[in-house]
């Protein structure tokens, strides 16, 4: 949903074929604000999840490789208390999922978990 937000939407707005990539249903359950649902059953499973990850990670490398230096140097049309320009939304990408493979880390100590590498 992050990578969604940051390098495509505020890059490049809302498009009626991101839906291919990742449903409305699917955004509503992973959106800034969500509550996650404790009932496996109301959650898509590892393998939906990895799959919508890998369709919207192989859209973002495509659409950014063709991405101009000025375009992303350009506003955003969303203020963020974070970043200002469209490149801004994409570094601040990878601090995004860096913050949670921390917590996932931290989360796996605390449950007894050894590293997994």
């Amino acid at each position: 949903m992050a990578e969604y937000g940051l390098c495509m939407f505020r890059v490049r707005g809302r498009r009626e074929e991101d839906l291919q990539l990742m449903s409305s249903d699917f955004r509503k359950l992973f959106s800034k604000g969500s509550v996650p649902n404790p009932d496996p059953a109301a959650n898509p499973t590892p393998a939906q999840l990895r799959d919508v990850l890998a369709r919207v990670h192989a859209q973002t490398l495509r659409e950014l490789a063709t991405s101009s230096d000025a375009a992303l140097d350009s506003p955003v049309d969303e203020p963020h208390a974070i970043f200002d320009t469209k490149m801004g939304a994409v570094y601040f990408c990878s601090f995004h999922e860096m913050m949670h493979a921390g917590q996932i880390g931290l989360l796996r100590r605390l449950l007894g978990k050894k590293p997994l590498r």
